[in-house]
This record gives C-alpha cells, sequence and structure tokens, in this order.
C-alpha cells in the first residue's frame, strides 16, 4: 500500500493576487497534489482538499515567496505515519506544528 497525505490548503489575500494563483493549475503539479478538489471559492479566501506522497513544505516556502500578499495555511493528515501538521507560510516564512498520534 502507497503511503499519502491528505492535505487542506486554505489561500486568503486580496482577490486578485488570489484569483492569479487559483487559475493556474500548475500549483497543483508542482506541489505533487494528486485527485485535487476546489473547497471554498470566497472572494477572499480559497480551500482545495488533495492527496500527495508528502506533505509540500518547500514548495509552500516558494510559493509564499512567489505571492507575498497571500497567506497560505496548510492541515495535513499522513495516517500512516500517524503523523498530523498545521503550517502556515507567508513572504517564504513558514511556520509549522506537527504532532504524532
Amino acid at each position: 500500500m502507497t503511503s499519502y497525505c491528505v492535505n487542506r490548503l486554505t489561500v486568503i489575500g486580496p482577490a486578485r493576487n488570489l484569483n492569479a494563483f487559483g487559475q493556474d493549475d500548475r500549483w497543483a503539479h508542482d506541489a505533487g497534489a494528486k485527485y485535487f478538489d476546489l473547497l471554498e471559492c470566497a472572494p477572499r479566501r480559497h480551500a482545495w482538499q488533495f492527496e500527495a506522497a508528502v506533505p509540500p513544505v518547500a514548495w509552500l516556502r516558494r510559493a509564499s515567496r512567489r505571492w507575498p500578499s497571500l497567506v497560505f495555511l496548510l492541515d495535513y493528515d499522513c495516517e500512516q505515519q500517524r503523523c498530523k501538521g498545521l503550517l502556515k507560510a507567508r513572504r517564504g516564512r513558514v511556520a509549522h506544528h506537527r504532532v504524532r498520534y
């Protein structure tokens, strides 16, 4: 059985920048996302759910540098490793909190 993480990515920011980010589906490929779905599409907040082999921490750092006006929040759960985490990325800085269960 292949291990994977279930991720929920929420991106918050000005509508113009948020729409530009959301319309470019390359982010999903760069983040290693598979089976992604748009969950929320509010004017200043978008959210997606997707699966990935590992939480895309390095990608979040790069994306937050590229889009400095946006805040990226990632909630992930890697069931096989019994690990749950929450990340916040803004302007290249990442705060990462993880627990094992």
